[in-house]
């Protein structure tokens, strides 16, 4: 039988490469490789010199190139920039011809633009001295090349937030930008104070009239306030002994 041996198969001693002037690119964006070339250096017994490809003749003389999923890119450089990570991020370039091969590497910028905050599950009602939650908060991070969800971003200081009333604002931060939400803080009754001053008793209708009756509602927060409530027990005359009334408030 007869097997045919390239004469060229193993030829290759080393690649050299003159890397490209620029090797920072922003992501999505467009890839160049001016200034890249290769020199083959070729092992002594093929008695052959050594040869410099420019990146422009890299198709010609079957020169590729590879991203680090083994993927030829060669023909769309651009390819090498689909890069949907925050920040910087190397990524490795290889070179191939026949048996050599070498590499070399890029950086792909695809910093944050903006951040979009999902609250759509997160509590924003609360009452006084009640603790905030912020479960179900989702923050998308906006980069230059697509958006990422994340989940170590920076939340202000959430703990004193329901220690007073009213609109209060959530600031979320992450790798230089910030956006917020605002949660709402209103009081609550927590005891009603009856203070009666003079009672009179008719009857004939047999019926109790509170004269002078001052109901005083104490809020979680401290805050005081004069109230008017409603009798919910029967303060009837109609048999003797001491009464019992409750008064309800609610606001």
């Amino acid at each position: 039988f007869v097997i045919n041996v390239d004469p060229r198969d193993g030829a290759v001693n080393q690649l050299v490469i003159t890397e490209p002037t620029v090797k920072t690119f922003t992501a999505g964006g467009a890839v160049s490789m001016d200034g890249l070339s290769v020199t083959v250096k070729y092992k002594k017994e093929y008695n052959q010199d050594d040869e410099t490809v420019a990146f422009a003749d890299f198709a010609s003389k079957e020169v590729k190139l590879f991203d680090a999923a083994g993927n030829d890119v060669t023909a769309n450089l651009n390819k090498l920039a689909e890069i949907v990570k925050v920040g910087d991020t190397t990524v490795p370039v290889k070179v191939k011809y026949e048996n050599g091969e070498a590499s070399f590497n890029i950086t792909v910028s695809n910093p944050v633009q903006s951040l979009t905050l999902n609250t759509d599950e997160v509590k924003k009602a609360y009452k006084f001295g009640e603790t905030v939650s912020l479960d179900g908060l989702v923050v998308t991070a906006n980069l230059t090349y697509g958006s990422v969800t994340v989940e170590d971003a920076t939340v202000s200081d959430i703990s004193n937030l329901t220690a007073s009333l009213g609109e209060k604002t959530v600031t979320v931060s992450y790798a230089g930008k910030s956006a917020s939400f605002d949660i709402n803080v209103t009081d609550y009754v927590v005891l009603l104070t009856a203070n009666q001053t003079s009672f009179s008793c008719d009857v004939l209708t047999e019926t109790v009239t509170f004269d002078g009756l001052v109901l005083t509602a104490t809020y979680a927060s401290g805050a005081t306030k004069d109230v008017t409530a409603s009798a919910t027990n029967d303060a009837s005359a109609a048999t003797p002994g001491a009464k019992e009334v409750t008064f309800t408030y609610a606001e």
